[in-house]
């Protein structure tokens, strides 16, 4: 039987990287953030916006700003 892929498209990044930023994970949305951008999916300013929360919620403004 032929297995299907399904490819991750910007939406479904978008939402596991705003999940992370909700928990207030900023590895996890960073990480995810980077895997985005490697598989050529272009951020837009949802997935930025969320990497910035999740940075907002630890209090790390440098971080926030390397974005």
């Amino acid at each position: 039987m032929e297995k299907n892929h399904v490819t991750p498209d910007l939406h479904s990044y978008s939402s596991v990287i705003n999940a992370c930023a909700q928990q207030g994970d900023v590895e996890r949305a960073e990480q995810w953030f980077k895997w985005m951008k490697e598989a050529n999916v272009q951020p837009n300013v949802t997935s930025y916006s969320s990497v910035i929360n999740a940075c907002a919620q630890q209090g790390d403004i440098e971080r926030a700003e390397q974005l």
